[in-house]
């Protein structure tokens, strides 16, 4: 698909990564800065020394136009208005990609005085499920929060955080206290672009999706960030608003299994595109030929009662690598991969299985050692307290979703 450029083409040189043959215009607030502490504020503040960054959350002097959101936030608008005016009924396509509420914490004072410290709730799960097996807790703590030269990285270390030992209260609200207030922050820029849209008149005439690429543990299962494949980590925010649709206006929300692999043949879908065909083999790569996602676009467009009877997506699949570290060691022996698949009745199974990193792909007939297992109940344990892998009760469940996980990925 090659996607009409009125603004004319520009180098996107972005220092971390972006492929710039995605984009025909791009613009990335860090490439206007030599130093800047990831995701926070542009310049020479909290620079990295010693080899670790400095503060993981704390107040920011500067206005929302000054921080890296902000400025991206009015980057967004000012595309919207040049492609407004020079659009002549031809379709754009804008990705705006914000970096809050990812570490660091770092947003103006009126954000963290939303919310009181003494008002911020701990988890209800702060301890790692019963059943769960310690080789396997891969908590982001002494990684990312390491990190972090002051406030995370001294709490984070082994002597104040471990498989049995969770970090301490009063510093557990400070820390989700700040994301909170990061998640405002990010919010109130997501929406300035969507007032810019109302102010233009394209709301009726514009898709809008507000999507992330992961949850964010903040304390529950005994874990932070991303690194898991509990459901806090696997399970992340999509709303979608397509105009012109048969839906309520107040809106719906609906139970059904989506991927982020189905968010691209669901655009094409509601945006009269041709359709691509899917991927005759799981392994080959998705690319602008073939898909392995599946469009939800009939979601949209149905009565409420149809779409409750409508046939949905049975599983959702995700993965991630978990280093064997031996017990009182440092050192990284390999890794075994995490999968784990989702149902619809609401049992997660995960199994952790070796990994070929060379093929990139998990050796699901080794001999030996079993492969361990996890399997949580929602319906009765939602906050996944107990791992109930070796419950006879869920033998056939077990065996059925363990099944669906070698399909999906041997």
């Amino acid at each position: 698909m090659v996607i009409d450029n009125p603004l004319g083409n520009s180098k996107f040189n972005h220092i971390v990564g972006d492929d710039p043959r995605a984009w025909s215009n791009g613009y990335s607030v860090e490439a206007n800065f030599t130093q800047m502490q990831w995701g926070s504020i542009p310049g020479p503040h909290d620079q990295i020394f010693d080899g670790k960054m400095g503060l993981s959350f704390e107040v920011s002097n500067l206005s929302d136009e000054e921080q890296t959101d902000g400025i991206l936030a009015l980057n967004a608008i000012a595309k919207l208005k040049a492609l407004n005016k020079v659009k002549e009924n031809k379709p754009f396509f804008l990705a705006v990609g914000f970096h809050k509420p990812h570490l660091p914490h770092i947003v103006p004072l009126k954000y963290y005085e939303m919310y009181n410290i003494d008002d911020i709730t701990l988890p209800p799960n702060p301890n790692v499920p019963k059943n769960f097996k310690e080789e396997n807790w891969h908590s982001d703590g002494n990684f990312e929060m390491e990190s972090y030269n002051e406030n995370a990285g001294p709490e984070f270390t082994k002597q104040h955080f471990s498989f049995s030992n969770p970090i301490d209260a009063n510093f557990t609200k400070q820390m989700r206290r700040a994301y909170f207030a990061a998640t405002s922050f990010v919010d109130a820029q997501v929406g300035k672009v969507l007032d810019t849209l109302k102010e233009l008149n394209l709301v009726e005439e514009t898709i809008v999706i507000v999507w992330s690429d992961h949850g964010w543990h903040l304390g529950d299962t005994n874990s932070w960030c991303k690194m898991t494949t509990f459901e806090t980590a696997t399970r992340n925010t999509l709303l979608m608003r397509v105009p012109g649709q048969n839906i309520q206006s107040q809106g719906f929300v609906t139970d059904i299994n989506v991927e982020s692999i189905d968010l691209f043949p669901t655009l094409i879908d509601l945006t009269g595109l041709a359709k691509l065909p899917k991927c005759l083999n799981r392994d080959d790569l998705p690319s602008v030929r073939c898909l392995q996602g599946e469009s939800i676009a009939s979601y949209f467009n149905e009565k409420k009662e149809k779409k409750e009877k409508k046939e949905r997506k049975k599983y959702a699949f995700s993965q991630w690598p978990t280093p064997m570290w031996p017990k009182n060691t440092d050192t990284n022996h390999g890794f075994r991969m995490a999968y784990t698949v989702r149902s619809l009745e609401g049992i997660r199974v995960t199994e952790y299985v070796p990994y070929n990193s060379e093929k990139w792909i998990g050796n699901w007939t080794e001999t030996g050692k079993p492969n361990d297992l996890e399997l949580y109940d929602y319906n009765l344990d939602p906050w996944e307290t107990i791992n109930q892998y070796a419950n006879d009760s869920y033998a056939n469940v077990l065996k059925e979703m363990r099944d669906a996980l070698k399909l999906q990925f041997s």
